[in-house]
């Protein structure tokens, strides 16, 4: 085998070598953002959103539970909808900054906020 052929040899060698490396680091990127949340980031984002639930809800001044239980589906209803999960215990790493973010710009859909002023007349009426 002349030199020629022998680094013509060596350089498909690295090219198949350098391919299943990019494979390989792709992989390994693609199990670290859906490894599921640890039970401490779960937990820090249960925690958020029952902070936010209780900031908008303050502005309600005294709400009952089922009017808390509108925005809880509110807010929950939204992190499934940016991330395109079906349940939060599906939340991946890869959407833990993304669900922080929502979490911390959520407002309640007019509908819900409609909801919950109407629930408050029914109870003054009452």
């Amino acid at each position: 085998m002349t030199l020629d052929q022998q680094i013509a040899a060596i350089a498909t060698g690295y090219g198949s070598v350098k391919e299943e490396l990019l494979e390989v680091k792709d992989r390994v990127e693609d199990l670290e953002e859906n490894v599921p949340l640890s039970s401490g980031e779960y937990g820090y984002i249960t925690r958020r959103i029952n902070q936010r639930v209780s900031e908008v809800a303050h502005g309600y001044g005294e709400i009952t539970q089922k009017q808390r239980a509108k925005l809880y589906i509110d807010i929950n209803q939204g992190v499934k909808a940016v991330t395109g999960v079906s349940t939060r215990t599906q939340l991946r790493a890869k959407h833990y900054d993304v669900v922080l973010d929502y979490i911390n710009d959520w407002e309640p859909s007019t509908a819900t906020k409609m909801q919950v002023r109407q629930m408050r007349l029914d109870l003054d009426i009452a």
